[in-house]
C-alpha cells in the first residue's frame, strides 16, 4: 500500500498536466471475470474529458462514479490486457462520451493496468497518429507552445464555470511584436516557448491556455487561496523587475462564469501593464 501511494505521487508530478487522457485501473475480478474496474490514478485531462475532478474518480469504481450503464468494451479490455501483459491498441466507442476513443491499454503490475486515450491532445512527438487524433489536436491544441488555445478552453467553460476554490491568471507579454520586428518570427517563437517553460514551472498543477497570439491564461483548481495568492504575488513582483509581461490574478471561491472571471484578470493585467510602464506600482494586491 505505502509503494501505491508513493507512486501515485510520483504519478501526479508526471502526469498530472500530461496533455493525453492517462490513468490507471484495477480491474475488479469475480468468478473469472471482470465486472467492474476501479480509478487508482486520473490526470487533470481525462477529469476533464469524463466531467468530474480528481478526488471523484480516484479510489471510485466505474459503477460508483457512471451507474450500472454496462461498458462491456472497457472492462474485457481491461482484463485481457491484466490477463495476457501485453499492450493494446484498440478503438471503440465511448458510453460516456459520445466520440470513438483510440486507446491505447498497458500491463502496469498484478492486478493493475494503465491507459492513455490517444486521440485526446496527443504530444506533438507521439508516433501512434491517426487522422481523427490530428484533427482533435489541431482543433484544441497550440503546436507552437504545446498549451491548451482558446477553443478547448471554450469547450470547458461550462465545467470550468461550476469549480469551486480556483485560480485564475491572465498574462500579456511585452515584447513580442518589437522581438518579431526587429529579430524576426522564430526569435519570436523562442520568446513564446520560453515564457509558457515558466508558466509550466510556476503553475505546474494548472491549465495553461494560448487564448491570443501573445496573451496566456492560466487556471489553476482546487487550491488554497493564500498559497495561490503567495505564488502569483511572487510572479508580479519578479515580472516587475523583468518586464516580460504583465499578469492579473484573482482567486475565486467560486463563480458563474469562468469568462467573467477571465475578464476580470484581464483588466488586471492591463492595471499592472500601465504600472510598468509609469514605473509607479500598486502595493501587491490579493
Amino acid at each position: 500500500m505505502q509503494e501505491r501511494k508513493e507512486r501515485k505521487i510520483t504519478l501526479k508530478q508526471v502526469f498530472d498536466e500530461y496533455p493525453s487522457c492517462f490513468f490507471l485501473v484495477e480491474p475488479i475480478i469475480k468468478d473469472g471475470k471482470s465486472e467492474d474496474f476501479r480509478y487508482m490514478y486520473v490526470n487533470h485531462s481525462f477529469g476533464m474529458f469524463v466531467g468530474h475532478n480528481q478526488s471523484e474518480l480516484i479510489g471510485h469504481t466505474f459503477n460508483e462514479v457512471f451507474g450500472k450503464i454496462g461498458e462491456p468494451f472497457w472492462l474485457n479490455l481491461f482484463y485481457d490486457v491484466a490477463s495476457s501483459k501485453k499492450v493494446r491498441y484498440v478503438e471503440s466507442d465511448s458510453t460516456i462520451i459520445n466520440r470513438k476513443l483510440t486507446v491505447e491499454a498497458f500491463y502496469v503490475e498484478p492486478g493493475m493496468c494503465g491507459c492513455i486515450i490517444r486521440n485526446h491532445e496527443q504530444a506533438v512527438s507521439d508516433s501512434v497518429v491517426i487522422s481523427d487524433s490530428s484533427l482533435e489536436r489541431k482543433a484544441y491544441f497550440d503546436t507552437l507552445t504545446e498549451v491548451y488555445n482558446r477553443l478547448y478552453l471554450q469547450e470547458n467553460e461550462v465545467r470550468l464555470s461550476a469549480e469551486q476554490n480556483f485560480g485564475v491568471a491572465f498574462f500579456d507579454l511585452n515584447n513580442l511584436k518589437s522581438v518579431n520586428d526587429t529579430y524576426g518570427h522564430k526569435a519570436g517563437d523562442e520568446l513564446l516557448r520560453n515564457f509558457v517553460k515558466l508558466l509550466r514551472l510556476q503553475f505546474p498543477q494548472s491549465f495553461i491556455y494560448r487564448v491570443g497570439g501573445d496573451e496566456f491564461v492560466v487556471i489553476s483548481l482546487h487550491q488554497q487561496k493564500d498559497i495561490y495568492l503567495s505564488i502569483c504575488d511572487k510572479m508580479r513582483s519578479a515580472l516587475n523587475q523583468t518586464n516580460e509581461a504583465a499578469i492579473g490574478y484573482r482567486f475565486y471561491e467560486q463563480i458563474d462564469d469562468i469568462w467573467r472571471a477571465i475578464d476580470e484578470c484581464d483588466q488586471l493585467m492591463y492595471d499592472h501593464k500601465r504600472e510598468m510602464k509609469s514605473g509607479i506600482f500598486s502595493r501587491e494586491y490579493i
